[in-house]
């Protein structure tokens, strides 16, 4: 997942993007993610990010995780902020 900023020049219009962090989040082995699941809140600290996910369990193939879930994610507005996984599943 990589999150981008736009950057506007003075009057207003959109110029570029900036990319602020990036973070896997899924792959082969570890969970799918459904791009079509995902929910963006802005809170007075940062941006939540929760995606839709499948997990493997442990008699599933490699081609298909069977488990439903959610992952959780953060980004503070602070310059310098990362990206991180909260609530996550060890």
């Amino acid at each position: 997942m990589a999150i981008f900023e736009s950057v506007l020049d003075d009057q207003g219009h959109l110029r570029k993007y900036r990319l602020l962090d990036y973070l896997i989040v899924g792959g082969k082995g570890s969970r799918a993610v459904d791009r079509k699941g995902l929910d963006l809140i802005a809170s007075k600290d940062g941006w939540q990010i929760t995606l839709a996910t499948m997990e493997y369990d442990s008699k599933d193939a490699m081609c298909c995780p069977s488990i439903s879930s959610r992952a959780h994610f953060f980004l503070g507005f602070r310059a310098g902020s990362r990206l991180t996984e909260i609530d996550k599943k060890e």
